[in-house]
Formats: C-alpha cells, structure tokens, sequence
C-alpha cells in the first residue's frame, strides 16, 4: 500500500476506547484536584484521542471535583522516561508502550508483541476483554504501579523509506527503527534486519537522513507524525503486532485517592 492515501478514515477506527491516564497531583483548589496524565504520541495520535474522551468523562463524572490535564509527547516521546518517572512518582499515571515494560523485568504484556500471534482486531479486542488483561495488568506492581487497562493503538505493518517489505528476505541489512524493548528487538533481527532503538520524537529525522531505512508502525503513528513525508511503502496486508499502551498509576497516588476519586478514575 502506498503512503499518502486516506489515513484519516483508519485514524479514526483507531481510536478505541482509551482508559489511560498519567497523573501528578498538581496546583489542586479546595473544590477541584487537578492530576496530570502523560503519554508519549502527539494530542492527535489514537492514543491522544482516547485520552482526551477519557478525561473529559472524569470530569463530568465527579462533576469537575476532578480535572486531568494531558501532557502529549511527555519527554519528548521517550517511553522509558516516562515510566522512571511514573516509578518514581516524579509523574504519578501514565499510559505507557506495552513493548518497554520489559525493560524493567516485567514480561506479562510480552505476549501482546509475540510475532503473528495477534494479527487482526477481533482477536486482540476479545483477549483485551478477557480476564487475561487483569492478568497482565498485575505484572504492573513489581513496580509499586496499579495498573488500570490496556489501551490499543493500532497493528504494526512493516514501513520503508526504500522498497516495499514483501518477504521475509526483504528485512536483509536493513537498519529497523524499534522501540526499547527486549521481544521487539529480538524479532526484528531474527528477521535478519539491524535493529536500531530510537525513541519516536527521533524516528522522522532518522527516516529521512537514512540513520534508519525501515520500521515497524501502524497507520496512526505514520499519519500523525507524517511518516508519509519521509518514507515511501508500508506493507498492509502484514499485521505483526499489536502496539497498545498499558494505563498505570503510581501506587502512592491511587491509595492517597478517597474510594469516589477511584471510582471516577
């Protein structure tokens, strides 16, 4: 599939149902307490989106006794900042990439990046609304985190600034932007490619100086951050992965809220 057709109309699929929040007890009034949710796509991304309906069904909720402020592209779009920050309650929520939880020992989302294993939605929306995610979210407090849900994002497609990727032998020396994470990692080298880790506020300069000629991506991520400017092919009829987010609070801030505030949430 070429890029530069209709992304919108997939942008707007996308954006699921988003239960995500990244909270920092901040500048709170007697009559409202502001908490800050950050995430690392720009406002427009799914993920964006979703939380923007999210917050504004917290605030109708408690009768706007409870505000969340978004803060899009927390650190420059570096998930791993992101979620130090949310362990050290420099942050005290956040929606952070299911692929990097890994980097801090926890495996329990790895299954949800394992290669072809969820390749369309139906699948993944069923295992999302199974016990299963409850499963996975518990893995969040080997980190002092309560998890809350799992946030999807879109499907990763193989994307290329040169040829299209049809065949496995077409990932052969190429340089493959990943996301810090162990299994994403693994896999794109399997594949016989250099996998290259780069947070995303880096990938469209890398794409476009050739310090990457490929990477894994869904059709979100290539409309919001312009992808299309600088790459030429996305394979789409390739589903690898899916690429949620995993929707956390620091435990000091969820058991500092009263029992209606955790119900809001």
């Amino acid at each position: 599939m070429r890029l530069g057709r209709r992304l919108t109309g997939v942008l707007l699929a996308l954006c699921v149902l988003g239960v995500g929040l990244l909270l920092s007890a901040c500048g709170s009034s007697s009559s409202t307490k502001t908490l800050k949710l950050g995430y690392v796509t720009t406002a427009t991304h799914p993920y964006g989106l979703a939380l923007a309906e999210f917050a504004s069904q917290v605030q109708s909720a408690s009768g706007g006794k409870l505000k969340i402020t978004l803060l899009p592209v927390y650190s420059g779009g570096n998930d791993i900042n992101l979620l130090n920050d949310l362990k050290g309650g420099t942050v005290a929520m956040g929606s952070v990439s299911a692929v990097v939880w890994d980097t801090e020992g926890v495996n329990s989302f790895e299954a949800l990046q394992m290669p072809f294993l969820i390749t369309n939605y139906k699948l993944e929306g069923a295992v999302l609304a199974s016990p299963i995610q409850q499963q996975m979210l518990a893995g969040t407090a080997a980190l002092g985190l309560h998890g809350l849900a799992i946030h999807e994002g879109g499907l990763r497609k193989p994307l290329s600034a040169g040829a299209c990727i049809t065949t496995a032998a077409g990932f052969n020396g190429l340089k493959v932007r990943v996301p810090p994470g162990a299994l994403i990692t693994d896999s794109i080298a399997a594949l016989g490619a250099a996998p290259t880790p780069l947070p995303v506020s880096d990938v469209y300069l890398a794409l476009k100086q050739g310090t990457v000629n490929a990477m894994e991506a869904n059709y979100g991520l290539v409309y919001t951050n312009k992808y299309y400017e600088v790459a030429k092919c996305i394979t789409g009829n390739v589903n690898f992965w899916p690429f949620p987010t995993v929707l956390s609070i620091n435990n000091k801030t969820w058991n500092g809220l009263s029992s209606a505030e955790q119900g809001w949430i």
